[in-house]
């Protein structure tokens, strides 16, 4: 039996670390808008059974910005000033490289 509830393995304590995707593997769609590669990516990913939209948003560090972080994409700018507002996010995101550069991951389930 596990001595924390939610992990799934009797002799395991559940963690929010448990879980490892390696986004190298992942089949990522560019759906950037703002005529530059790869400023936003999109993928699909499955989770018990429920599909999930895996929005990568391409990022740089930006000390004028009021989270230190801004999106390479003007029109990105606003979904992670949404984002932030959704999660009251306090700092800049971590970020996950692909492909070298460092993106912001936003995972969101699919809808009926």
């Amino acid at each position: 039996m596990s001595d924390r509830k939610g992990s799934g393995h009797p002799n395991k304590p559940a963690s929010a670390f448990d879980l490892k995707v390696n986004l190298d593997r992942v089949c990522w769609e560019d759906i950037s808008k703002d005529g530059l590669a790869a400023t936003r990516l999109l993928a699909t990913l499955g989770f018990n059974g429920v599909n999930h939209h895996l929005e990568a948003i391409r990022v740089s560090q930006d000390p004028d910005s009021e989270h230190g972080q801004s999106a390479d994409c003007p029109c990105c700018e606003d979904i992670l000033f949404k984002y932030r507002a959704a999660c009251e996010a306090e700092g800049p995101f971590h970020t996950v490289r692909i492909n070298g550069y460092p993106y912001v991951l936003i995972v969101t389930p699919f809808c009926h």
